[in-house]
């Protein structure tokens, strides 16, 4: 996959790279400077960042996935009169 990026975007200049889920982010990450040097990085869709971070990249930002304990206890801490339903609608 790197071999194919890096042919497919050589000579392109690239101002943003998205990347959706644990797969592209760990690509992404690995080979940030080989495939995009000093392209800025959003990710969204991994439950952890540990990993990833310690490719030690800069530009590199996004958002977590955290589990409904996780969401609650980040909710309750910054809003204590927040209800949160979880309830699931059945359509038959």
């Amino acid at each position: 996959m790197k071999n194919l990026f890096k042919e497919k975007y050589l000579g392109k200049k690239i101002d943003l790279v998205i990347a959706l889920d644990d797969a592209a982010v760990e690509l992404v990450t690995k080979f940030h400077t080989d495939l995009f040097p000093g392209t800025p990085v959003v990710f969204a869709g991994i439950t952890t960042f540990n990993e990833y971070s310690a490719f030690g990249r800069k530009k590199i930002t996004g958002v977590l996935e955290l589990g409904f304990r996780s969401l609650k206890m980040c909710v309750f801490r910054f809003s204590p009169f927040i209800v949160i339903d979880c309830s699931t609608i059945n359509s038959a």
